[in-house]
This record gives structure tokens, C-alpha cells and sequence, in this order.
């Protein structure tokens, strides 16, 4: 490198690899050395976007390639979930930092083989857990923390919104582990940090009866005008997960995958925390935090206002810190704050409620994770 900027090598270059280079292109502190996917109209794409931020990555179609470049310090990854054994254990041998999209895994095994592979060779693994940077869950963490609402005792998330975008593995259980697991491991997430606790017992109930060839949903027309059915796979469109913790704490999910219109999408996502004395909910629909609080002796209202990081338009909140994040502990290696093991507990809630899902019980999380039978 010319001088002291980190070298990033991104592989895989859909939606999400998209906007990780965006958001380094932002980065003063960052310089883009090389591009990675197999698809030659995606590298195309990327490439566009990477000379307009005045960036020339050597562009590759082999990851291996990529892991052998002398400019490439760390990688941001961003394969479909099913590759991200493969490529993050290939990157950790190579001596890379590494922020991996998330969710960790589509299995607990895989998970486990990039933790080992993480720990073996010194490098940092982030996970992009993305909600854990923004300023918005920040402050309801910190709001959590402080007992203004007594400790909490329940939290939810309603998420009701347009379906996944037309790629085949985005559908796939085999590919996935579950929507719940490449969907809502945000989610879960979220939970066990703000309820500060781990998982005990999940119970879930979903089924896909929407999205289905034939099904009713249109995503698009075919050239001719006529509709086009599209086959969403075998993924659960809507779901309800309750999560019991270890603490006594109670989450709840409510998903669904099918909303139309989609403009009506964000006005129906919501993140709320109920604690002895009060309760605080996040939506999308007001962009503002309010908090509830007193408990039974008065009845103290706010309405909290919280700015993202400026950056280029990015899909989620906090999309701007993480990168910025990624390369402060890439140069202090300080432990990033989405950590593997996070990531991990956050997937273990998703295994757990789709065995619940097939198998109409209640799974306990040791059902599902070979450290707690240990």
C-alpha cells in the first residue's frame, strides 16, 4: 500500500457486497484493492461504482485469488450463507481479517468450524450484525441499562414487509437454515442484548402459504404482459418465534414475508422493550425513539430523536459504523463488538424455532447446540 490505509478485498457482490463498497468508498481510512464474484455482470456493476469513488480494484473471479493478494490486509465477505464456511476458514489460513455478512451460518457446524478457524489464526472476526452499530439500538441498550424502566422483562419485533428479492438460495432451507436465520438472526440478536440474558426454550409456529408457484404473488410480468408465479423455495413466509430466557425474560417475533404493497413495508417495523417501570419503542414509521417510564407513580414521556452516521445511501441503520468499526479494530485489534460467539447465540434461536416450526414442540436451545449438552 502507498500509505496507511487498510487494503479491503470484498467477495461476493450482491446487494450487501454492493453496499459494503459503498460504504468504503466513504471511508478515508480505507482503500479498496480488489473485487471478487464469479458472476462477470456483477463485477461490471461493482467496478462502475468502484471508479466513481475514485477507486481501480484489480477486479477477480476466484476468491482464492483474491486471499493471495499482497494489498488485501482484510476481506469483507458476502457469499450466500451456505459458502461462508468455505470462504471465511479459506480467509482466516490466508492471515485475513475478515467481517462476514451475517448470519454466521446456515448450520450450528459451520458456525463452529469459522469460530475455530477464527481463534487458530489470530484474526479478527466480525459479524455483520449491523443493528449493533446503529445509534438507534445503542441508546435503547443504554436506556435498558440504566433502569429508567426497571429491568427488562420483555421485548418484540414486528416485522412486516415485502418478500425476499427473486435469488434462489435467499429461499432455501438447505442454503439458509431458515428465513428466520438469514431474516431475523437481527432480530434475535437484539433480544439477547437487550434482554441480557441467553436463550432457554424457543416455540414457533410458521408455514409458507403465500408465496408458492401459483400462490397469487406477482413480483413481476413476463416481457409479453402476462404474470409471472415465481417459485420461493421452501423458507416459512410468515412466523410467530416466543424465546424464553434464562433470566426469566420472555421475546417475541412476528414475521412476515409477503406484504403488499411493499411501500407499506416500513410502516410496519417496529422494535419494542417493556421493563418494570416503563417501556420504549423503536419504529420506522415515526423514526424516533419513545420511552415510557415511572412505573406506577408517574407517567414520564420521550420522544428521542436519533441521527445515523451520514454516509451513501445504505440499506440499514448503522450500515455506516460498521464499516467504520471494522477498520478501527482492524488497526487497534480491539474485539469487534458483533462477535462470532454473538452471532452464534443469535443463530442458535433461529435453528431452534425452525425444529419447532416442522416438529410442533417446544425446543429447548441444548437441542440445538453442542456446547450446552458439553
Amino acid at each position: 500500500m502507498p500509505d496507511d490505509r487498510i487494503g479491503i478485498g470484498i467477495i461476493g457482490l450482491g446487494a450487501q457486497g454492493n453496499a459494503h463498497l459503498r460504504a468504503l468508498l466513504a471511508c478515508p481510512e480505507a482503500e479498496v484493492v480488489a473485487l471478487c464474484d464469479p458472476n462477470a455482470e456483477a463485477l461490471r456493476l461493482a467496478e462502475f461504482s468502484a471508479r466513481q469513488g475514485w477507486a481501480q480494484p484489480q477486479l477477480l473471479s476466484d476468491y482464492r485469488e483474491l486471499l493471495d493478494h499482497a494489498g488485501v490486509q482484510a476481506v469483507i465477505i458476502a457469499v450466500p450463507d451456505d459458502l461462508h464456511r468455505e470462504v471465511a476458514v479459506a480467509a482466516f489460513q490466508a492471515g485475513k481479517d475478515v467481517l462476514l455478512e451475517k448470519p454466521i451460518a446456515h448450520t450450528i457446524e459451520d458456525a463452529d468450524a469459522i469460530l475455530a478457524a477464527a481463534e487458530a489464526s489470530g484474526c479478527l472476526l466480525q459479524l455483520g450484525l449491523v443493528y449493533r452499530y446503529s445509534r438507534h439500538y445503542r441508546r435503547m441498550a443504554a436506556i435498558a441499562a440504566s433502569g429508567d424502566i426497571g429491568k427488562p422483562q420483555m421485548a418484540w419485533c414486528q416485522e412486516f414487509r415485502r418478500p425476499f428479492q427473486d435469488v434462489a438460495w435467499y429461499h432455501s432451507q438447505a442454503r439458509t437454515g431458515s428465513a428466520l436465520n438469514e431474516k431475523d438472526c437481527h432480530h434475535f440478536d437484539l433480544f439477547n442484548w437487550l434482554l441480557g440474558s441467553r436463550a432457554k426454550r424457543v416455540c414457533a409456529f410458521g408455514s409458507r402459504a403465500v408465496l408458492v408457484p401459483g400462490g397469487g404473488y406477482l413480483e413481476r410480468r413476463e416481457p409479453d404482459g402476462t404474470p409471472r408465479y415465481l417459485d420461493y423455495g421452501d423458507n416459512v413466509d410468515h412466523a410467530a418465534v416466543i424465546i424464553e430466557y434464562e433470566n426469566g425474560a420472555i421475546g417475541q417475533l412476528n414475521l412476515c414475508l409477503f406484504l403488499s404493497p411493499a411501500t407499506w413495508s416500513h410502516e410496519h417495523y417496529e422494535v419494542g422493550l417493556i421493563g418494570r417501570n416503563g417501556r420504549m419503542v423503536r419504529s420506522d414509521l415515526s423514526r424516533s425513539l419513545l420511552v415510557i417510564s415511572g412505573g406506577q407513580e408517574f407517567d414520564e414521556r420521550q420522544e428521542i430523536t436519533v441521527r445515523e452516521a451520514q454516509g451513501p445511501r445504505l440499506p440499514h441503520p448503522g450500515a455506516m459504523f460498521q464499516e467504520q468499526e471494522f477498520l478501527r479494530c482492524v488497526r487497534t485489534r480491539e474485539p469487534p463488538f458483533a462477535s462470532g460467539q454473538i452471532a452464534r447465540e443469535a443463530s442458535l434461536i433461529a435453528f431452534a424455532a425452525e425444529r419447532s416450526i416442522q416438529e410442533g414442540r417446544v425446543v429447548a436451545l441444548e437441542e440445538v447446540d453442542p456446547q450446552r449438552r458439553a
